[in-house]
């Protein structure tokens, strides 16, 4: 069985854009920048958002699937920041390349 990724299957990351796109900045947003994403509040971002995107409410799991992609991490206080170098606002086309 060949990875997901390998098949050129780009879903989370393209979940991952539209829940930014959509959801509220009070919970998760991009950083100042557009080359990082923030997830402001973890506990409303398992109980509203995740169960919109996927199939569970689980933010280990969104996790998993961060570090997957390879999408770096870092804590920013109580806050958990995550980026990629093709994962930007505004440039959709950059996630065929994760």
């Amino acid at each position: 069985h060949v990875p997901a990724v390998a098949q050129g299957d780009q879903r989370f990351p393209i979940k991952l854009h539209q829940i930014l796109e959509r959801e509220s900045p009070d919970i998760i947003t991009w950083n100042e920048h557009g080359d990082a994403f923030i997830i402001k509040d973890e506990e409303s971002f398992a109980r509203d958002v995740l169960p919109k995107y996927f199939r569970h409410s689980n933010v280990k799991s969104f996790q998993r699937q961060c570090n997957y992609y390879n999408f770096g991490y870092r804590t920013i206080g109580d806050a958990f920041s995550y980026s990629h170098p093709h994962f930007k606002r505004g440039q959709d086309a950059g996630v065929a390349r994760i």
